[in-house]
Order: C-alpha cells, then structure tokens, then sequence
C-alpha cells in the first residue's frame, strides 16, 4: 500500500501496517525541546496519558486546549534560575554583611583615635597642674614653664 492509497489515521499519521519497507516517509519537525523533553518523560515514566502526550486530545476534551508539560528540563531550568537566584541574594547579603562590619571597624576606630586625642593633652594638663597646686615645683621659671604648657595644650 503507498502513502496516498493509505489510510491515515484520523489524527493524521499512518498505522504501521500502513507503511511500506523501504519507502521513504517525510515529516516535518513540529516539538520544541520542551515538548519533546515532555514525550521522552512521558515514554520513560510509563505514562500514557492522553493530557500529557496527545494534542488532539487536548484541544478537543479539555479546558486548557493543549498538553500539560511534565518536563525535567523545564524542571531543570527552574531549579538552576532558583539556585542562581539564591547563590546572588546569598553573596549579596554577605557583601552588605562585610560593608557593615567594615564601616563598624571605621566607626570603632574613629572614636578610639578620638579618644586618645583628647585624652593625651588632658592628661599632661592634669599632671602639670596637680604639680603647681600641691606646691612641688618651687622654681619661678619651671612654674611659668608648666603655666605655658597648660595653655598651649587647653
């Protein structure tokens, strides 16, 4: 039997009673990689539901009007743009964690240095003044020594 004296099948195809040994038979490339990742899933599960595999069916029994998708590489993808999402909120979150930290170093640093600032000149301030009130530097010159240094370190 040739192809245009076969039967075809309603949906379109041929029965394999139909095709003829060493006749060439042509069809087009109609599946995308998800649809053809959905067929394979299908066949490897053993699934042979017509919701999943048979776009006739669908069109014409049910609401959604084309196949549902049980796909590893639509799953596949899904799980690497979700591990890619959160391997970037993670650095993100480490790299605020880190500027924090440095900023807190920054703010730590500052008030120490500060600190000893002030404190350096206060305390020679204090030393040279108990100095002159307790009366233990009797010589004219160091006193007015000591005087021009409180000064210049007030």
């Amino acid at each position: 039997m040739t192809e245009a004296t076969a039967i075809r099948h309603k949906r379109g195809g041929l029965y394999f009673e139909d095709f003829v040994p060493g006749e060439l038979t042509e069809h087009r490339y109609t599946r995308t990689v998800t649809q053809m990742d959905n067929m394979l899933f299908s066949n490897m599960t053993l699934n042979p539901q017509p919701l999943h595999i048979d776009r006739h069916f669908c069109e014409q029994e049910t609401e959604w009007g084309q196949p549902l998708m049980n796909s590893l590489f639509t799953l596949g993808l899904l799980i690497a743009v979700l591990v890619l999402a959160i391997g970037v909120g993670s650095w993100l979150i480490v790299s605020s964690l880190n500027a924090e930290l440095k900023l807190a170093r920054q703010k730590t640093d500052f008030v120490g240095n500060v600190s000893h600032e002030l404190k350096t000149p206060l305390t020679s301030i204090r030393m040279f003044s108990e100095l002159l009130a307790e009366g233990r530097v009797t010589d004219q010159a160091k006193q007015r020594s000591y005087l021009n240094i409180i000064t210049a370190e007030a």
